[in-house]
């Protein structure tokens, strides 16, 4: 037996698995034709799937009328050259690419505290310098008009809606400003809010919790989530669960913004 997380669905052949259980509905039929399709891959005689239908809006829709998931058209991929959003989150992304490769380069392991210079320490929450002020320094500067950085744009956005456009680096320095001191007043609260409880407080352990989490962070990912590069597969609008009960509480699962929406529900306090 597997108790497999959504991960699974993405192409993953497991000789043997006969018989394939959804703990709640899919959100869309793509996702329930690749979780029941990891069944039977192999030759197998046979292949069963069953889905359990919480008390759930979608759930109790598709229990109702379960043709709505089963007969329902999965939608085709699409390449979208002609939003704005999209081009220039590449845009973003290749400048960032060519800055770090030029600087020495990086591990696609970095954490955000390393990309943002964020520490520990509640009366100095920030280095003086960060590779994230490197950057931002570089897109206000010099090195987003080299030759070199303007070539590879002209190639990036060739055939999109942004091909042609000036003003491409400016739109980068403008976005990652905003991420980067958003990333940071955030975090600044979260270690701010350490110093107004003691260290016995329940709270003080669930923001110190919180603040670690944070500076954990995979930078490609975190970088994705809020919007400067592209999301390739990474989940984005992600929010926790984070609670404080007695005995400190512990946290929550993530979930997608609109599936917390509807599925978390509040809770007594104690």
């Amino acid at each position: 037996m597997l108790n497999c997380s959504t991960t699974m669905e993405m192409g993953v052949d497991i000789p043997d698995v006969g018989l394939v259980v959804n703990t709640n509905v899919p959100p869309s039929p793509a996702n329930y034709r690749q979780r029941i399709g990891r069944a039977g891959r192999r030759g197998e005689p046979w292949a069963m799937a069953f889905t359990f239908c919480k008390d759930l809006p979608l759930d109790t829709m598709i229990f109702r009328d379960p043709a709505r998931l089963l007969g329902a058209q999965v939608a085709a991929p699409q390449v979208r050259l002609d939003s704005a959003i999209l081009v220039q989150r590449h845009v973003n992304a290749a400048l960032l690419g060519q800055f770090l490769r030029e600087s020495g380069g990086t591990s696609v392991k970095t954490n955000m505290a390393s990309f943002m210079g964020a520490t520990e320490a509640i009366d100095a929450p920030f280095l003086p310098d960060s590779v994230a002020d490197d950057f931002l320094a570089a897109l206000k500067g010099d090195w987003g008009v080299q030759d070199s950085v303007a070539q590879a744009l002209g190639r990036l956005v060739t055939g999109t809606c942004l091909a042609g456009h000036t003003g491409l680096v400016s739109r980068s320095e403008t976005a990652f400003a905003a991420m980067r001191n958003r990333w940071r007043d955030e975090y600044e609260q979260l270690v701010e809010a350490q110093a107004v409880y003691l260290d016995t407080d329940p709270a003080d352990w669930l923001y110190r919790k919180r603040a670690k989490r944070v500076r954990e962070e995979f930078m490609m990912i975190e970088l994705a989530r809020r919007g400067f590069t592209p999301s390739y597969g990474f989940p984005v609008d992600v929010v926790s669960f984070d609670h404080v009960g007695k005995g400190g509480g512990e946290p929550g699962p993530s979930r997608p913004l609109d599936m917390a929406i509807r599925s978390i529900r509040p809770v007594a306090r104690w």
